[in-house]
């Protein structure tokens, strides 16, 4: 999900193709177009630019409602349900060893190491990029990693299957976090403040501060590879 405008000029985007399995869309007013993976123009005008993600949560219905119960739905398109539907029982269909990526049509050789549909996070921040294996994370519940200049932190939530980014650092203060079994919260150890999964600091020295979110984006191994090359992986 990106924001609609490059340099305070809004854009309008139609889906035009796919390279390296990958949707591009175009912009109806310089005809630039763009790749959806990196959000990079890479043919037009605007070639070189790049849009600016929104934050952005892969959650449960049941977990955003508690958060935001207020909130709106967007509907399907009337009469594409069903392709909808079958297109996600095919994505869920793909195993994480699946063999080799999912075309021969890919913008380069496969990155074997990872299967292909190893599920992961991928992370960009302090001029790095990392991706971070689900099962990593499963098993670690909280990461405390730096990637690049910044310190950052993971959060995985088995019960809402949700993973959510930050940066530990506050006023040049960087943080430590551990994560609390019992009551699904977490702690820092330099403070002893207790912290949601969401970053927000719940009681202690730092209640009422909020962690600054990154964007992590959750996809298969496979896509991630083909757009960001040279692109380390974590290991515990």
């Amino acid at each position: 999900m990106f924001r609609a405008d490059i340099g305070g000029r809004s854009l309008t985007f139609f889906h035009t193709n796919m390279v390296g399995m990958n949707f591009t869309f175009a912009d109806r007013e310089t005809g630039t177009r763009w790749q959806q993976e990196t959000g990079e123009a890479f043919e037009g005008p605007l070639k070189g630019r790049r849009l600016e993600i929104y934050p952005f949560l892969i959650t449960t219905w049941k977990e955003w409602r508690e958060r935001h119960p207020g909130t709106l739905a967007m509907m399907p398109v009337p009469g594409l349900e069903p392709m909808y539907d079958l297109m996600w029982q095919t994505i869920l269909a793909r195993k994480p060893g699946r063999p080799g990526p999912p075309s021969d049509r890919m913008i380069r050789p496969e990155d074997t190491r990872l299967p292909a549909y190893e599920p992961i996070v991928g992370l960009e921040a302090g001029g790095a990029r990392r991706a971070y294996p689900l099962d990593a994370l499963g098993k670690a519940r909280v990461v405390n990693d730096r990637l690049g200049t910044e310190a950052v932190l993971i959060v995985y939530r088995p019960d809402s299957d949700t993973v959510t980014t930050f940066s530990r650092t506050i006023a040049a203060r960087t943080l430590t976090f551990e994560w609390r079994a019992r009551s699904g919260d977490l702690t820092d150890v330099e403070t002893h403040s207790r912290w949601n999964a969401y970053g927000e600091c719940l009681d202690g020295e730092l209640r009422g501060t909020e962690l600054k979110a990154l964007i992590g984006v959750r996809q298969f191994w496979w896509s991630w590879a083909a757009f960001f090359p040279g692109t380390d992986i974590y290991s515990r």
